[in-house]
């Protein structure tokens, strides 16, 4: 299967589009329906003007000729960490992903970004960002902002409001009262709520309180077990252990650190998917969620990259990568074995439940984390929904239509229709047929503007 990778249209030259442009003889997938269609797509000034069958293409339009070949909207990764804009941006891009979703990295840095891209200065993915992960701890990196008392959580509110931020990133390790104030105080100043949930609030109640996503199906399992309340509390207590400690200014602490969270992340993160009853819990814990509105990022390739045999994509851009960079994204394989442990095979059954009741789902893959490389881990994300039940169809409209919705864009992107900025990617196979072809990429289009090879 040919690489889509960074490697094609990293160094692609990008041109404004000063004229109209006609993409002819497509096959157009427009995330409206599942039945793809022949049609002319007319773009001018970066937004689509027409899409049809017996559309006028004006005379001084260039002409892509997409015979042979499929057009979806762009791709949305929405679960990304994004800090370097020259290594990360051509990455996503070169995938077909025109839009992200950041939870967490640097707010004045993309600010600044979002300004450029939205002006045409800059080629990268439109995206709403949290800015910073609100967290209990001392922060571990620039990334993360401690928040120990209500108080502190309400005021911290107020100013990524101001600041410009779109959403409150929330962290498993904040005590429960500061969570609940930073719930409460977000309501109050309209800005939703995305993240994580502390060990000590349920999933159900996460949702009561308004939590617009809940990434990670981890986040879920104590929720659907018998045990849940009690690995709950077992887990506060190695979050108590080092609350107060601040060793930004001592690094000899981060030794007590690690040993402590430990323990805490097994009981928090790993051992409720032993416990979770998915049969009887589940379908409780579902139903919930789509009653409240509450959207769940499952992040499979963290956990179920295993399923997936071919890792030749990842080899090619891990070789080319800086060391440190290369690091952050190695990839291990499990042998077949391994990829029906048990807590696999929950994260399994908790997603069908999920699918079962209808509840809302974001595509995202985490990238840098080990097991998914930024651009490339958005499609093992799109492979591993429809492993677990989703139609190829049903993947892609999550990647594009249903991001677009979350994000409050849907009046501009996530379909291909009159109207709509002109991010598309055109692809040498249908990936209704399967869901790999969404990496055989022969163009990006972002806002009109075609990138070549």
């Amino acid at each position: 299967m040919r690489i889509a990778a960074a490697l094609l249209l990293a160094a692609s030259a990008v041109t404004a589009q000063t004229k109209p442009l006609a993409i002819i003889n497509g096959q157009v997938i427009d995330m409206r329906s599942e039945q793809p269609y022949r049609a002319t797509i007319i773009v001018r000034a970066g937004r689509i003007e027409q899409v049809s069958t017996t559309a006028r293409i004006p005379n001084d339009a260039d002409t892509l000729d997409a015979s042979g070949a499929w057009i979806i909207p762009g791709l949305w990764d929405m679960h990304a960490h994004i800090w370097s804009r020259t290594l990360l941006f051509p990455m996503y891009i070169a995938h077909g992903i025109t839009g992200v979703r950041d939870m967490g990295s640097s707010l004045p840095l993309w600010l600044a970004w979002r300004d450029s891209v939205s002006r045409g200065l800059v080629d990268g993915p439109h995206a709403i960002v949290s800015g910073v992960i609100v967290d209990g701890l001392s922060p571990f990196n620039s990334m993360y902002v401690q928040v120990k008392t209500p108080d502190e959580g309400r005021a911290l509110v107020r100013d990524l409001k101001a600041r410009g931020a779109d959403f409150i990133k929330v962290y498993d390790r904040l005590s429960v009262d500061a969570y609940k104030s930073i719930m409460t105080a977000a309501k109050e100043a309209r800005i939703p709520v995305a993240g994580h949930i502390p060990p000590g609030v349920s999933a159900l109640e996460a949702s009561r309180l308004g939590q617009h996503s809940i990434e990670h199906l981890t986040s879920l399992a104590a929720s659907c077990s018998d045990s849940g309340a009690a690995l709950g509390r077992a887990a506060e207590v190695g979050l108590d252990s080092v609350r107060d400690l601040d060793f930004s200014k001592d690094s000899t602490l981060r030794g007590r650190v690690g040993a402590a969270l430990g323990p805490y992340y097994e009981r928090a993160r790993s051992l409720p998917l032993d416990a979770c009853d998915v049969a009887r819990g589940m379908p409780v814990v579902a139903r919930a969620l789509r009653a409240g509105d509450t959207w769940i990022t499952p992040t499979l390739v963290l956990g179920l990259s295993g399923l997936l045999e071919d890792t030749s994509v990842e080899d090619s851009l891990r070789a080319r990568l800086p060391v440190w960079a290369a690091g952050m994204t190695r990839v291990s394989v499990p042998n077949a074995i391994s990829t029906q442990t048990r807590r696999q095979q929950q994260m399994l059954a908790m997603m069908r439940e999920l699918k079962r009741a209808g509840v809302r789902m974001l595509i995202g893959s985490d990238a840098p984390n080990p097991g998914s490389v930024p651009g490339i881990g958005l499609h093992r994300e799109l492979e591993l929904f429809v492993r677990v039940g989703y139609t190829a169809y049903e993947a892609l409209r999550i990647a594009t239509r249903d991001a677009a919705e979350f994000a409050g864009m849907l009046d501009s992107l996530g379909t291909i229709e009159p109207g709509r900025l002109a991010d598309l990617v055109v692809l040498d196979a249908n990936p209704l047929e399967d869901i790999r072809n969404a990496r055989r990429i022969r163009a990006v289009l972002l806002q009109g503007r075609r990138l070549r090879p």
